[in-house]
């Protein structure tokens, strides 16, 4: 009877402690670096210095919520990430990581995400959030293909699903092995090398018009002026893939899951898509789960300090352009007056604030 009954009681506490920490992530100090609103290199210069208050943590969790922002600034975040940052960095998506968000998340060696969360959608456009010109699009698609796939291949995301949040004309099946149950990301002509037939298109194009789904042409994978085999951007990297080659594989080993993407829309992922393609490791709802993720005794936040929210703001475009139009009307009653007076201080002090905050 008394076996019985440590047993019982052996069992219910097994069923009500949480899951052991792996040991990779166990951390007993963990720092949050919220990022929030569009990335600038005030952002840029602010992580910079919050990582370096950092450095005795034993993990760091980058809070992001950025509709995007930056490409120079979204590169000089990812160094830091990269070169700077513990091993124990997690991105945490809460709730929005789009553009320059996604690209910060890929460069962290873990990605979390808060309930109903959602990212990709990180093709660069203007400033104007105007798509630019084919000839400036794949200029400046270069080096953010060549980031995020330094980053699949740093934190063993899928190398060509990242591909997909930056270009357009990227189209993605999602196949298992049927053996040993590894699911990969392909392209079509990937897909047609393995089943001999081409892919199956599930999804519903967003125009109807041919032309204009016929125009959409990922630019890292055309053909070469020699005729030769498409340019790929996985070739140009300095870190070895682990990507299976398809071509070596027997098609009786490998099944389709799904078609993930068409060729006329980017990548986005809401939490459940983004865990079956292996992108992210846990759905977190507040500050306590994430503390019980790490196991962790201490969480705490470093935020923006004032100057740099000030500075932010100063560097807005709402604010610049009512100093612009405030130094314009100061300069005009003052020289209509003919007098030097307030209005002249006031244009002084609208020039020294658009001229001094970006220095």
């Amino acid at each position: 009877m008394l076996a019985f009954i440590t047993l019982a009681i052996s069992i219910a506490c097994s069923i009500d402690s949480p899951a052991p920490v792996p040991s990779y992530r166990q951390a007993s100090t963990v720092v949050i670096i919220p990022i929030e609103g569009a990335v600038d290199n005030v952002t840029a210069h602010s992580f910079e210095r919050r990582l370096q208050d950092a450095a005795d943590a034993d993990a760091v969790i980058i809070e992001l919520n950025t509709p995007g922002g930056d490409l120079m600034s979204t590169l000089e975040i990812c160094y830091q990430i990269k070169n700077h940052a513990p091993s124990n960095t997690v991105a945490w998506i809460k709730p929005h990581a789009f553009s320059a968000g996604t690209i910060i998340a890929l460069a962290c060696r873990d990605i979390i995400i808060s309930e109903g969360g959602m990212f990709g959608d990180a093709a660069p456009i203007n400033a104007m959030g105007v798509p630019l010109p084919d000839s400036e699009r794949a200029k400046i698609e270069s080096p953010i293909l060549a980031e995020v796939i330094d980053s699949a291949r740093r934190n063993h995301y899928d190398e060509r699903l990242v591909e997909a949040f930056v270009s357009v004309g990227i189209e993605l099946w999602l196949i298992k092995n049927i053996n040993t149950g590894e699911t990969i990301c392909v392209n079509a002509r990937e897909y047609e090398s393995l089943f001999g037939e081409l892919p199956p298109q599930n999804f519903t194009p967003i125009s109807t018009n041919e032309v204009t789904q016929q125009s959409f042409t990922p630019f890292f994978q055309l053909d070469d002026i020699n005729g030769n085999e498409p340019y790929d951007p996985l070739l140009v990297q300095e870190l070895p893939t682990s990507r299976t080659n398809v071509a070596d594989e027997s098609q009786s080993d490998w099944k389709l899951i799904k078609q993930i993407v068409p060729s006329d829309r980017l990548l986005t992922l809401k939490p459940a898509e983004a865990s079956q393609y292996g992108l992210i490791k846990h759905v977190v709802s507040n500050e306590q789960d994430v503390k019980d993720w790490f196991g962790a005794t201490t969480l705490k936040r470093i935020e923006r300090n004032w100057s740099e929210a000030l500075l932010s703001l100063l560097l807005s475009w709402p604010v610049r352009l009512a100093l612009i139009a405030l130094f314009v009307i100061c300069i005009v009653v003052e020289f209509s007056t003919g007098t030097s007076g307030a209005f002249g201080i006031a244009a002084s002090i609208c020039m020294a604030i658009l001229m001094g905050a970006p220095w």
